[in-house]
């Protein structure tokens, strides 16, 4: 060894170099397998609070996202179920102004009798209405059943110009409310005792306990007209706040599509921009060996011949 030209600084400088190189290469492979600049945050950490924030602020979004799809989900179920309950309302409304009308007045008619109950009842099954589970009319308390038709505030018979009675109902009043956004909450709640949904379960009562009784159809007629009102603007309530729910997630997918491309714009690489690094660097390292080899084999005797 002492008569080798290279020098032990010399060849650990080369030595030095090619680990270095080895390294290069090794990082652009693992660049191009991962499509990453790099595998954790070290290798871009001049960039890496930016990212994490990026990535803090786009899981935000996607649990906002998933909020979003409950929303439209309960919003659209509750619209159907309130607009079939204003259908038969209005079925209700036309025989009431038929029973109104007729000369004789209202009679205990059979036919009518009968729908009149399969319909009140109805209405007592679709405000019971679950959804996953869940029922829909019952303020925030989603698994207590909205009516109970036998509490006793309930069961005797309603009497003609008496006051609004809620006993059926066995809900809170408080507003389900779910965040969709930073500080941006959409309301998703409708409670069966809300003045439409009584005013409309007292019309049917009133002629359903008082058959045959002008004052009570008449009464119940106006009574089935201003739930038809209320109810109507129940349904425009819960459109609107779909409508809400909607826009917002419009707005939270152009943001998110925002720092996707800027958590891309840091984290990932170029794969075709890595490949032709890969291979330059690699044939590098291999003409960098091979001058190695060639180095180490140099002797003095290789001069002085």
């Amino acid at each position: 060894m002492v008569d080798r030209i290279s020098t032990y600084t010399l060849a650990s400088q080369i030595n030095t170099n090619n680990r270095s190189l080895q390294a290069r290469v090794g990082e652009t492979q693992i660049q191009v397998s991962s499509g990453l600049k790099s595998t954790d945050y070290k290798g871009i950490a001049f960039e890496a609070d930016r990212l994490l924030n990026y990535e803090g602020e786009f899981s935000r979004l996607d649990s906002y996202n998933v909020n979003i799809t409950i929303a439209e989900n309960r919003l659209s179920y509750t619209y159907s179920v309130v607009d079939t309950i204003l259908n038969r309302l209005v079925s209700f409304q036309t025989d009431l102004a038929a029973q109104t009308s007729a000369a004789s007045g209202p009679n205990s008619d059979l036919a009518f009798d009968a729908t009149h109950n399969q319909n009140y009842q109805d209405l007592l099954n679709l405000l019971s209405t679950q959804q996953g589970g869940e029922y829909i009319f019952s303020g925030t308390t989603a698994n207590v059943p909205p009516i109970d038709a036998t509490d006793p505030g309930f069961t005797a018979p309603f009497a003609i110009g008496g006051p609004a009675n809620t006993s059926y109902y066995q809900g809170n009043n408080e507003t389900q409310n779910i965040p969709v956004s930073e500080g941006i909450t959409v309301n998703v709640g409708v409670s069966a005792n809300e003045s439409g949904f009584e005013k409309a379960i007292r019309a049917f009562r009133l002629v359903i306990d008082n058959p045959a009784n002008q004052a009570a159809t008449l009464e119940a007629y106006d009574l089935v007209n201003q739930a038809i009102d209320e109810i109507t603007a129940i349904r425009s309530r819960v459109a609107s706040n779909n409508n809400t729910a909607t826009q917002q997630k419009n707005l939270n997918a152009e943001e998110s599509s925002f720092l996707k491309n800027a958590i891309s714009g840091i984290r990932d690489i170029d794969i075709a921009e890595a490949t032709v690094r890969s291979t330059q660097l690699s044939t590098l390292l291999e003409a960098s060996y091979a001058v190695t080899v060639r180095l180490n084999k140099l002797t003095l005797a290789s001069f002085i011949r």
